[in-house]
């Protein structure tokens, strides 16, 4: 009924605005204030809770990944209130519905239309945020911290590259015996470290000191229940 309707409905204006991204400013304004509260209404009813929480979060977050891919005109409250809830979805453990993957998709879309040089004050403070998780007691708490760190642009991320891998290169190791099984947790460390040479301007000691941390992690041959799960 209403959730598929609710749910339906978010992938389809999301693909719309694609479709018409070259013809933005042909849309009035007020259907873009529409577009800019669609995360505020669902929330003023409730969209998120219950059984179908989840399904309605991946939903956003798609939404949210098109409505960012179009670069539709969006308020400093909305790119605040996206931003705090990709937060809340980057460190959600249900892996049945992926809504972790698909929140790292969305932030880098929107993190790339909407965050720029001339805007810190829009994304200031994110790179500690999410650093300071990257040893939480949750393991989809790390996996996500480092998986945002692996989806932002070099704007964002170059403010202290220095700093950024050393907070990251010990997330790429096996610090004690009870972390050997965590090897997700240092897959997205590689991922958040690959991108910093990416999108970063390193100059040559640095870019040495990553090319040494990846070789390193080509010799991470964990084991779980499924085999061989490192970060190879």
């Amino acid at each position: 009924g209403d959730f598929n309707c609710r749910h339906g409905a978010l992938h389809a204006i999301g693909d719309i605005c694609v479709g018409l991204k070259h013809r933005l400013d042909q849309i009035p304004a007020e259907l873009i204030n529409k577009l800019n509260s669609v995360l505020s209404v669902l929330e003023s009813r409730g969209s998120f809770r219950g059984s179908g929480g989840d399904e309605m979060r991946g939903a956003v977050c798609y939404y949210i990944e098109k409505i960012s891919s179009a670069g539709v005109r969006l308020t400093c409250d909305t790119t605040r209130a996206w931003q705090e809830f990709l937060n809340v979805c980057l460190v959600n453990p249900e892996q049945f519905v992926g809504v972790q993957a698909m929140s790292v998709e969305a932030l880098r879309n929107f993190s790339s239309q909407y965050y720029r040089e001339s805007n810190p004050d829009m994304w200031g403070g994110l790179v500690e945020h999410y650093t300071s998780q990257l040893r939480h007691e949750f393991t989809a708490t790390r996996v996500g911290s480092a998986l945002a760190l692996s989806a932002l642009p070099g704007c964002v991320l170059s403010t202290d590259t220095a700093s950024l891998l050393n907070l990251l290169t010990p997330c790429t190791k096996v610090q004690n015996k009870s972390e050997t099984s965590l090897a997700e947790c240092r897959v997205s460390a590689v991922k958040a470290i690959t991108n910093v040479q990416l999108v970063c301007e390193c100059n040559s000691e640095t870019r040495a000191r990553i090319y040494d941390v990846l070789l390193e992690c080509m010799e991470d041959y964990s084991t779980d229940s499924r085999g061989i799960s490192g970060v190879t």
